[in-house]
């Protein structure tokens, strides 16, 4: 998915897609009508609306430099990125090559997790030392810690293509020693974990859980058939 550049990051385009505008108006909607108003009630409209504001923005922030995590470890590993997109699921960075081995693909995977446990840290932090009468920064700072350790705790999950996935089958790799097998493992759980979860969205957990199981179904054989087509060609390719 390509979007529209904003600006360059580490020699990386940072593109917002469409749906990212959408997600955005949404996410302010709900803080400014909903979340802010149950955890600190008696406030202006005007001022639950900036504040919603504040932290989709920050929120999106947040996922940034998630993806930069991830982006800056693969640069390291001389793997060339070419564009951070964000969306209405998050981000997505797109890199020119496939890792080059497990141990690569680990480091470059656990990055992201680290870093929102990181972000969560100094938002935690900051709720708890930062002096202030202003009750909706400290509830921004508190909400901000919270929703960040979900997010690294969420992408932790064994579910491909999320990292924690990407990790399972890093692991399955050094010990097999066979990427293709390993991929071919993490992906049936990815299409597992989406299948669970889009089921858990229709019955009980609403919208959300429908539109990421459904991401996960559909995404998590992408990068299988990818690598299987990448072999093709290798293989067709004279040396």
């Amino acid at each position: 998915m390509k979007g529209f550049k904003i600006c360059r990051i580490f020699g990386i385009d940072i593109e917002l897609h469409w749906s990212w505008f959408f997600i955005l108006v949404y996410i302010s909607w709900a803080q400014a009508t909903q979340v802010l108003p149950q955890l600190v009630p008696g406030q202006s409209t005007a001022a639950y609306w900036f504040f919603g504001i504040i932290i989709a923005l920050l929120l999106f922030i947040s996922v940034l430099i998630h993806e930069l995590a991830h982006s800056k470890v693969a640069q390291l590993f001389k793997i060339s990125v070419e564009r951070i997109t964000l969306m209405f699921f998050g981000g997505v960075a797109q890199v020119k090559e496939l890792s080059k081995s497990a141990k690569v693909e680990f480091w470059v995977a656990i990055a992201g997790p680290l870093s929102s446990l990181g972000i969560a840290g100094i938002f935690w932090a900051l709720a708890k030392f930062l002096k202030t009468d202003m009750v909706l920064v400290t509830a921004l700072l508190s909400y901000l810690f919270v929703i960040n350790l979900i997010l690294a705790i969420f992408n932790l999950l064994p579910a491909y293509p999320m990292d924690g996935g990407r990790v399972f089958k890093t692991i399955l790799w050094a010990i097999s020693k066979k990427e293709m097998w390993s991929l071919k493992i993490a992906t049936r759980v990815g299409q597992i974990f989406g299948l669970l979860m889009v089921v858990a969205g229709i019955f009980k957990f609403g919208f959300w859980f429908v539109i990421i199981g459904w991401f996960l179904l559909s995404m998590a054989p992408a990068e299988y058939r990818q690598l299987v087509l990448k072999q093709k060609l290798d293989k067709k390719t004279p040396s």
